[in-house]
């Protein structure tokens, strides 16, 4: 496919199956994971898959980005007052939880997008880059 070839990461079910009930840790105490993995995770809970997903969130926010439901700002502020441990969640952990910690790095720990995303791919292998959902990239 082609976002395999653009960055050599691969983005297909068979990986996301292998990598099942990963949570990782990409900063101290801050982790990254799917939605199956947040029952067994004992601390704060930020989900960002919506409503559908907020059974055992501390905060929810629906992030949609093909409905033009965004706030990252809201999500990164979340992230970054929350008490550690957090979890932020999304339903795969590939995409919106991973896009929200990468906004949080950027806004409130000055990496560049492209900084963060490396960190959090180094510690959370099925992390997709989805720079176009961002506010700043996307224009």
């Amino acid at each position: 496919c082609k976002y395999q070839q653009e960055t050599g990461i691969a983005s297909s079910p068979s990986l996301r199956r292998r990598n099942k009930n990963m949570i990782s840790e990409v900063t101290t105490g801050l982790f990254v994971s799917g939605w199956e993995e947040v029952p067994e995770f004992k601390g704060y809970i930020i989900n960002t898959a919506g409503p559908d997903f907020s059974k055992y969130a501390n905060e929810s926010f629906n992030v949609q980005p093909d409905r033009d439901v965004i706030n990252f700002d809201a999500v990164a502020s979340a992230i970054d007052k929350s008490p550690r441990p957090t979890i932020v969640h999304c339903v795969g952990g590939s995409d919106r939880s991973t896009m929200s910690i990468a906004w949080w790095l950027h806004k409130f720990k000055g990496y560049t997008l492209a900084d963060a995303y490396s960190l959090i791919e180094s510690k959370h292998p099925i992390t997709r880059r989805n720079f176009h959902w961002l506010p700043e990239v996307s224009s």
